[in-house]
């Protein structure tokens, strides 16, 4: 739910308007969304926080560093 309502907001649209859609969409009232929306903020959920996947370049260049000459 807190996806959808970044996402969201994210694709331009205003916060009145994904508000009102995501209670909607997802059966919840207003301050049940603002309570899931403080604390997603306050914890970085995705997609705030960082990435949950790393490249593999960056993966094989943190495992060449272990190498020693």
């Amino acid at each position: 739910m807190f996806k959808t309502l970044v996402d969201c907001e994210d694709a331009g649209h205003g916060e009145d308007y994904c508000d009102d859609s995501t209670v909607q969409s997802h059966n919840v009232t207003a301050e049940e969304l603002q309570n899931i929306s403080n604390e997603g903020v306050e914890n970085s959920w995705p997609p705030l926080g960082p990435p949950l996947m790393m490249p593999t370049s960056n993966i094989i260049q943190i495992g060449l560093g272990f190498c020693t000459s």
